[in-house]
């Protein structure tokens, strides 16, 4: 299991650095059929975290301070705090936490986050334990990915088997509210080619429970449209994450008198993030507010140059007219940002990008 940092900004350093991506996910010159390799031993995730790669590790600056024991004890190396949050957000081994002066007095018995990252060859899944839902997945498309409609869709969703049964999600779990079905995060429609990899995105880590008019509608179109920006040759490649959004909302309330005194209570609001669970019993799942893209585009075919096109659409999750323009929906990269905790391709230069609703029509088929 490896730490977003690091598969972002691998991801985000081949952007600006690889001439193209088609045949490439995240630009590392590993073709897309080849993801389990990425890593390298082509193991896929396991619940024990595996050693990060070698030159993730040396890109760590070396520990400031006197490295040299102290009088009768042993020598440790004096970490900056900034040193230390880089090791901390490394998957670590026993055995390499062992001479850490904070981690080795825990490493013999592991260290875990609250999110697993999951290899799917051709997509990656960021889980959240907490909510049972993607924090995001992150796929690309290209002509190669599209061009052959001939896998057919799975009969069932199905658990994901990457997950520890205490957080895995199964088909059964989503019964009980007819307004609501298995979204993809990844979608299905964005992997025709291959047999196995659209049999992939039928995993439950691939889900988030989605209103049923939306998933089958309004979402639907705007997953064609990206589509279409490869069909219709305007680019050559797309990247794009995908994920819920647990939006706070202002709650109307009656606020009591200051503590002490005996006034009247007051009307007010206050802002808190309040949100559906289904299933009854564990594990419950959390039903999103809002449902996010963050898309990158590039190359335009044609056009003899290089380019990044980048927008980001928020859509809440519920019925939407189909007459209302995606435009509506388009919001700043950043605001996603503040809202999921996430920074997407923290190494792009985003002054370098063009708005791709201006440099597209944005117009959704009916």
């Amino acid at each position: 299991m490896y730490s977003a940092k690091q598969l972002v900004l691998a991801c985000s350093a081949a952007i600006a650095a690889s001439a193209t991506l088609t045949a490439t996910l995240l630009g590392t010159g590993v073709p897309t059929s080849s993801m389990s390799n990425f890593w390298g031993g082509g193991a896929k995730s396991e619940n024990v975290a595996a050693a990060p790669p070698a030159d993730v590790v040396a890109s760590l600056p070396p520990a400031s301070g006197d490295a040299s024991p102290a009088a009768g004890g042993p020598a440790r190396p004096a970490y900056t705090q900034q040193q230390m949050q880089d090791l901390l957000r490394l998957p670590m081994q026993a055995s390499q936490a062992a001479d850490h002066p904070v981690l080795g007095l825990i490493g013999q018995y592991g260290l875990q986050g609250s999110e697993q990252l999951i290899d799917r060859e051709n997509y990656l899944v960021l889980f959240n334990r907490r909510t049972r839902t993607p924090t995001w997945t992150l796929h690309h498309i290209n002509q190669e990915y599209l061009h052959n409609a001939k896998a057919k869709r799975p009969a069932t969703f199905n658990g994901d088997p990457e997950l520890s049964p205490l957080f895995r999600v199964e088909h059964r779990h989503y019964g009980g509210f007819p307004d609501l079905n298995r979204g993809h995060m990844v979608p299905a429609g964005d992997r025709h080619s291959d047999q196995d990899e659209k049999d992939s995105t039928f995993f439950m880590s691939n889900v988030v429970p989605q209103n049923r008019s939306n998933n089958s509608g309004y979402w639907g179109s705007i997953e064609a449209f990206i589509r279409r920006l490869v069909t219709s040759q305007a680019y050559q490649d797309v990247i794009m994450y995908t994920g819920p959004v647990y939006a706070p909302r202002s709650v109307a309330d009656e606020r009591g008198a200051a503590k002490g005194t005996t006034g009247p209570r007051q009307e007010g609001t206050h802002t808190s993030v309040e949100y559906l669970l289904i299933n009854s019993k564990q594990p419950t799942v959390g039903v999103p507010t809002h449902l996010f893209k963050v898309i990158l585009a590039t190359n335009p075919k044609g056009s003899g140059r290089k380019q990044l096109s980048l927008t980001a659409f928020l859509v809440p999750n519920a019925p939407i007219d189909a007459a209302v323009p995606l435009t509506n929906f388009e919001v700043p990269v950043e605001e996603i940002e503040r809202l999921t905790g996430v920074v997407f391709f923290p190494e792009l230069n985003r002054r370098s990008t063009t708005n791709l609703c201006k440099d597209v029509p944005c117009i959704l088929q009916k």
